[in-house]
């Protein structure tokens, strides 16, 4: 629910005015970020309607924090390919998986019992 909100509210405004200054290898920083800055805003008021207590660096500040680390290394993974890194190990490992549990079957089958 909350991504159905912030997408066309706060990521989609903030991306397509992004484009229009910075080059498109770098237009979601800005969205990142702003998403994760109004995230931690919108908990702010939340903890203040509710328990009535003043805004702290607590609950906010630190998805907002979340949202400046985010927003910075994803230029990184990109460059240095960790995402194809990473999906490449998990299929890696669903085929080692997979290859285990065919050998114990056929290990299973060929295998004479003797009472």
């Amino acid at each position: 629910m909350v991504a159905s909100i912030s997408y066309p509210t706060v990521y989609n405004p903030i991306r397509s005015t992004s484009i229009r200054w910075i080059s498109k290898k770098w237009e979601l920083l800005p969205a990142v970020i702003g998403t994760f800055l109004a995230s931690g805003l919108m908990h702010e008021l939340i903890f203040y309607h509710i328990r009535s207590q003043k805004a702290s660096v607590g609950g906010g500040g630190s998805t907002a924090f979340g949202g400046v680390c985010g927003g910075s290394s994803m230029p990184t993974v990109g460059r240095c390919k960790a995402d194809v890194e990473a999906r490449m190990e998990i299929i890696s490992f669903i085929n080692f998986v997979k290859g285990l549990n065919l050998a114990t079957r056929k290990d299973l089958l060929t295998t004479s019992y003797k009472a």
